[in-house]
């Protein structure tokens, strides 16, 4: 029983649940990814090394490919794996903008009752299309309805899923750092998706403490990474513990 009284069947938890899978297969890879760098330090001189002492030498990689090989590791590492934590916070920012809603279809299944809440009773739902529907089919697209009527598809950060999760009558109360750090979130990934990684005039305005300039390569650290795995999982449990 949670604390608004609402009972959570294993199908409500079940977004979450994915969440953290997700999150714990990221952060091993990301170890993963960066300890497989580290160990190439010294490739190119030891490659260099045996090549001079074997009489095999001919049939060695060539040292300039080690060594290209290895200063682009080294680059790389110093730089924090931008590539990688960029590929990251879109599929972080995607992992969260899916498991909310999905969250939200279940709670509903789990206590249709919320269905009598003023943000459901205003949706403008065809009959003739809701009877063509599933129970299941029926609930996600009452979601979506909830979606489109609330305009949370083009807003940023936890404004995304505020008046989603505002629906079912839960207020989770969200830290200041959280809801900033998932709004940044949300803006370096447009920037990711949406303009090549390249810092735009939109990014610099909405997030001025980054001090970033218009045009400059965004690049992300293992340390924004854990920054925005850490918002998610808080932002989540805040739910959770509000419901």
């Amino acid at each position: 029983m949670t604390g608004n009284g609402y009972k959570y069947p294993q199908a409500v938890l079940a977004p979450f649940e994915a969440l953290i899978g997700f999150i714990d297969e990221h952060n091993e890879i990301l170890k993963l990814y960066a300890s497989a760098l580290d160990v190439t330090n010294g490739i190119g001189r030891l490659t260099e090394a045996v090549r001079k002492a074997s009489p095999e030498a001919e049939d060695l990689p060539k040292v300039e490919d080690a060594q290209m090989f290895e200063e682009r590791c080294r680059s790389e590492v110093s730089k924090g794996h931008p590539l990688l934590v960029a590929h990251s916070a879109v599929a972080l920012w995607s992992a969260l903008e899916s498991t909310i809603p999905e969250f939200v279809k279940q709670f509903v299944k789990a206590n249709p009752q919320v269905l009598d809440r003023p943000q459901f009773q205003k949706l403008k739902i065809s009959a003739a299309e809701a009877l063509k529907l599933s129970p299941e089919e029926l609930v996600a697209f009452v979601v979506e309805e909830l979606e489109r009527a609330t305009q949370s598809q083009v807003k940023w950060g936890v404004g995304r899923f505020d008046e989603l999760v505002s629906a079912l009558g839960v207020s989770p109360v969200i830290d200041s750092t959280v809801r900033r750090d998932i709004f940044e979130l949300s803006q370096v990934r447009n920037v990711i998706a949406h303009n090549r990684s390249v810092v735009d005039r939109k990014l610099v305005e909405s997030c001025p403490w980054l001090d970033l300039r218009v045009g400059e390569p965004l690049r992300l650290t293992m340390a924004d990474h854990h920054k925005y795995s850490a918002a998610v999982c808080r932002y989540a449990a805040d739910i959770l513990e509000a419901s």
